[in-house]
């Protein structure tokens, strides 16, 4: 497989991952009762829509289609980090521990305890942050390459 290849599967990878767990109950790994019809359609629109056009722009010959995708893919980790990372090493505000402890309160946890402000990442986003680190180096790999 080259990486043009690689780039283009990693984010449909993403994406199957992100739908089993969004739809799927698999508790203690994922809670998918608390999420609203609003939320699950901001989901489709932030979460899902960006990993479609990853892959497109992958599946083009385009290298503008190929940078498109890079800034995306990095775009996409760079609000990963802020989601769930951020708030773990250096707290969260209110609204943050408000909905961390609406949807992922009863999620499996293996991370150690950092402060009270500071929401531990679930197993399911470590999951993503590895995918999600697939994809953006496969990416400029591709890119680059």
């Amino acid at each position: 497989m080259n990486w043009q290849t690689a780039a283009m599967v990693t984010p449909l990878v993403f994406l199957a991952y992100q739908l089993l767990i969004d739809f799927v109950p698999m508790a203690p790994w994922n809670d998918t009762s608390t999420r609203t019809n609003k939320e699950r359609i901001g989901e489709l629109v932030f979460n899902y829509t960006p990993l479609l056009l990853i892959a497109f722009g992958f599946s083009q010959t385009s290298r503008t289609g190929w940078l498109i995708s890079v800034i995306g893919a990095t775009l996409y980790f760079v609000g990963h980090l802020n989601a769930w990372w951020r708030p773990y090493f250096f707290g969260a505000n209110e609204k943050e521990m408000a909905d961390y402890k609406k949807h992922f309160s009863r999620t499996l946890k293996f991370l150690p305890t950092r402060g009270e402000n500071n929401p531990i990442p679930d197993a399911e986003h470590v999951v993503i942050g590895i995918i999600c680190i697939a994809m953006v180096v496969t990416a400029w790999l591709a890119y680059m390459g």
